[in-house]
């Protein structure tokens, strides 16, 4: 947030919502704000083939003109002249190159599925993978071996909030950790593993 005001993105009241956007698509994780790989590859992505889509400075003109429209001085219509020389150039950009922009982002956003499906190999049967698993019946979610039905291990899960595996590792047990994210609230860092003797994360 403290970022967004330096570089006057935002206002007060958008500011929060914003970072809460952020951790909900999987652009950013952890309590300390870490961009992930797909947000890595979203920027990467557009500074190669659209940067005017990633201007601070842009974002920050507009929200500045929107400022002056409100004391009225300066017209709506000078602002939407500006915009729209702006727009035509930015999506010049992005219909250039939009086949590549499709599968980069494409491929990165895969990889993060993938990744977010499974936490680690089944401590039990040292087979299977422990990946997120949604109930059909009940639509709770938990951990479960894909070696079932010859292993039956699963581990519960939070039911409440935007679950993400994080690059982070447990201190403990070496697994890696989950995040939680909930609208408006501080993300929930956790170890899942019910053997861990620090499971209780952060």
């Amino acid at each position: 947030i403290k970022e967004l005001e330096k570089n006057n993105l935002g206002t007060k009241a958008t500011r929060a919502n914003i970072v809460d956007i952020l951790y909900q698509r999987n652009y950013i994780e952890d309590r300390k704000i870490r961009v992930t790989k797909l947000g890595l590859a979203v920027v990467d992505t557009f500074a190669k083939y659209a940067p005017d889509i990633l201007s601070a400075e842009l974002t920050a003109k507009f929200e500045l003109a929107l400022d002056k429209i409100e004391d009225k001085s300066l017209s709506i219509d000078a602002v939407l002249t500006d915009a729209k020389e702006v727009l035509i150039k930015i999506c010049a950009e992005f219909n250039e190159h939009k086949p590549e922009i499709g599968e980069e982002l494409a491929n990165a956003l895969q990889e993060t599925e993938q990744k977010q499906r499974v936490l680690c190999k089944c401590l039990v049967c040292k087979e299977g993978n422990m990946q997120v698993i949604k109930s059909r019946k009940s639509g709770k979610r938990f951990l479960a071996c894909s070696g079932y039905p010859e292993c039956k291990t699963t581990w519960p899960l939070p039911q409440r909030g935007a679950l993400r595996i994080l690059d982070k590792k447990c201190e403990s047990c070496s697994l890696p950790m989950v995040g939680i994210y909930t609208k408006g609230r501080r993300p929930w860092v956790i170890c899942v593993n019910p053997a861990c003797e620090g499971k209780n994360g952060e």
